[in-house]
C-alpha cells in the first residue's frame, strides 16, 4: 500500500495500547564461521529482508562484513558486496517494494553510501572528503542517512531526487537518520545532552524529539504510514535493550515544547533473557530486527522477522 497518511505532530493525551503478538522466525545468514553474527535491518512488503553479517576469519584477527538478502521463503541471495569494498566492510540497511537497495560500504579512506538495484551498485557521496551512510528507503527512491567527518557520521540527510539535504534536529549534539515514509517523514536518533533520544521530522520540516518513559535511551530506526508505527529500541534503566512500536495515530503521546513521551508495544524476542532491537517495519506490519542474549559477546546475535499474530 503506497497512500500516505501524512504523520502529524500535534500531540495530545494518549490512550493505552493494546498488545500486539507476533510470531517470530529466528535466522542466521549461511555463512556458519566463528563469531558470526547476523543484523537484519530492513524489509519490505513483499517479506524480503536485508542486512548484514560480521564474522571472523582466523580466530578475531580479521572480520569481514558483508550485505545479505533474506527471501520471503528463508532463501539467501549471493552476500551484497559493494564493488568498491577495499575494506571487507558492506553493510545493507534498506530495501524498498520495488528491491532498491541502500547501504554502506569501507572505500581506500572513507564510508560511502550506495544504492544497488539489480546488481547494479551507485555511490552516494555526500559529504566531500568525510563519510556518507545511506540507512533507508522509501518506495520513491528517497534514501535517509548520515553523513560527516566522523564515524558515525554526526549530520542525517534525506535525499530526494539525489539531492541531499542536512537534517539537523535543532540543539543536538548529533542527528542520524535511519527511516524514510512514503510521505517523506524521516525518523531517527540523536542526543541534547546526555540525553539520547529519537526524533520525527515532518514532510515540512518540523522535528520532534521523542523518548519511552524512563528509559535512558530512545532510538527510532524504521517508519512506515500504512502501518502508522514508528519502530526501533530504548534502553531501561538496568542496561536492557527492549524494541518498541508506537502507533502514532492511536496515542499521540504526551508533549512539552517539542519533545514527547510516546507510549509504546515493548518488543522483547521470547523464549530468554535476549537485548532486542527493532530496525524495520512494512506496510503489513512485518517487524524485522535482532537480538542477543544479555550475556552480550559470549553469544551471536540472531535476526528474526516477526509477523502480526491474525
Amino acid at each position: 500500500m503506497r497512500q500516505a497518511q501524512q504523520l502529524g505532530l500535534v500531540l495530545s493525551a494518549w490512550l493505552p495500547l493494546a498488545a500486539q503478538t507476533f510470531t517470530y522466525q529466528q535466522f542466521f545468514t549461511p555463512r556458519p564461521k566463528q563469531g558470526s553474527y547476523t543484523y537484519a535491518n530492513g524489509i519490505n512488503g513483499r517479506g524480503t529482508v536485508v542486512g548484514y553479517d560480521t564474522y571472523s576469519t582466523d580466530r578475531g584477527h580479521s572480520v569481514v562484513t558483508r550485505g545479505f538478502r533474506r527471501n520471503p521463503g528463508g532463501t539467501f541471495g549471493d552476500p551484497i558486496i559493494d564493488p568498491g569494498d577495499k575494506g571487507n566492510l558492506t553493510e545493507a540497511w534498506g530495501i524498498n517494494d520495488l528491491g532498491t537497495i541502500v547501504g554502506y560500504y569501507s572505500g581506500a579512506t572513507r564510508q560511502l553510501g550506495f544504492v544497488e538495484n539489480s546488481g547494479n551498485f551507485t555511490t552516494l557521496d555526500y559529504y566531500p572528503g568525510g563519510h556518507t551512510w545511506a540507512l533507508g528507503v522509501n518506495y520513491r527512491g528517497d534514501v535517509a542517512g548520515a553523513f560527516g567527518t566522523q564515524i558515525p557520521p554526526e549530520h542525517g540527510f534525506i535525499a530526494v531526487n539525489g539531492a541531499a539535504t542536512q537534517i539537523d534536529v535543532p540543539g543536538a549534539v548529533f542527528t542520524e537518520a535511519f527511516g524514510v515514509a512514503a510521505d517523506g517523514s524521516v525518523v531517527g536518533c540523536t542526543a541534547k545532552g546526555i540525553q539520547s533520544l529519537g526524533f520525527v521530522r515532518s514532510p515540512d520540516g518540523r522535528y520532534r524529539t521523542i523518548a519511552v518513559a524512563n528509559a535512558n535511551t530512545t532510538c527510532a530506526r524504521g517508519i512506515d504510514n500504512a502501518a502508522h508505527s514508528i519502530v526501533g529500541y530504548y534502553v531501561d534503566q538496568s542496561g536492557g535493550f527492549h524494541g518498541f512500536i508506537y502507533d502514532y495515530l492511536a496515542s499521540k503521546g504526551t508533549s512539552a515544547d517539542e519533545f514527547s513521551i510516546i507510549p509504546v508495544t515493548t518488543i522483547d524476542y521470547p523464549g530468554g533473557a535476549f537485548d532486542t532491537v527493532l530496525e524495520g517495519i512494512n506496510d503489513g506490519g512485518q517487524i524485522v530486527g535482532f537480538a542477543q542474549s544479555q550475556q552480550g559477546g559470549l553469544s551471536p546475535a540472531f535476526g528474526f522477522v516477526g509477523t502480526p499474530a491474525q
